[in-house]
């Protein structure tokens, strides 16, 4: 654990570069990731003071966070995620004041990092655009999640499942397994046989695949409406109106 930290897990390797071939992965856990809301009186307060001494970001950077630009970690995303279902809870007077998070809501969450960080370690990128693979109207539907998945891909960095009105019509908080698009380009990935690999290929554009990484979400290639971090559903507009409720 670190008393400055940026990630919430990390799932490095090391590959041979003459094969591809992964030879050694681990995964790391930051332990305040599910602590939770460490820093969150001193984004509060000052957020650009804090942005500077937790981040160490360059004065470019701190120049355009006194523009409204944020700088969003996956640590920090996940702290305000565990804040939003307590608070959440607290408002709906499902928990008292001073009760912590949910262990529902801690286990799932573990699970879901662990199911992005193994995949990493597998060599598997991000999937920024997995979350569009699910309907709005499914999201709460517990069969689709464990058959396809809240959002397709553990690879997502989601937000956390939450209906905007009802509590008991939640399904899960995050996916309870790995999505359809995990199961896809893992069978790719993994067979040994290229005639097979180039037939499991063009399942591309089949539902429950859709791929977008780190360069279709961040800079000048985030022209994808789609292709986004923190979001739920097929339609980002319509879900944001559904969270804006929250």
């Amino acid at each position: 654990t670190s008393d400055q930290p940026y990630y919430g897990a990390i799932g490095p390797s090391v590959v041979d570069p003459r094969t591809g071939e992964i030879m050694d992965a681990d995964i790391l856990f930051e332990a305040s990731m599910l602590l939770g809301d460490k820093n969150t009186y001193r984004n509060l307060v000052e957020p650009r003071s804090a942005i500077d001494e937790v981040f160490n970001v360059s004065d470019k950077e701190l120049a355009l966070m006194s523009k409204g630009v944020k700088t969003k970690s996956f640590y920090s995303e996940m702290n305000a995620q565990f804040d939003l279902i307590h608070s959440f809870l607290l408002a709906n007077g499902q928990i008292e004041a001073g009760d912590p998070v949910p262990k529902e809501f801690v286990d799932q969450a573990l699970k879901w990092v662990t199911m992005h960080e193994v995949g990493h370690t597998l060599g598997l990128r991000h999937n920024f655009r997995s979350s569009i693979d699910t309907p709005l109207d499914k999201l709460y539907d517990e069969e689709w999640g464990e058959e396809k998945g809240v959002f397709s891909s553990a690879m997502e960095y989601p937000s956390i499942n939450l209906h905007p009105d009802d509590k008991s019509e939640d399904g899960y908080y995050y996916n309870p397994g790995v999505g359809s698009y995990d199961r896809w380009v893992i069978s790719y990935g993994y067979t040994p046989d290229d005639e097979k690999a180039k037939e499991i290929a063009r399942q591309a554009a089949q539902p429950g695949h859709a791929y977008g990484t780190d360069e279709d979400a961040r800079g000048a290639g985030a022209v994808d409406p789609h292709v986004n971090v923190f979001d739920l559903g097929a339609d980002p507009l319509a879900w944001g109106k559904e969270r804006a409720q929250l």
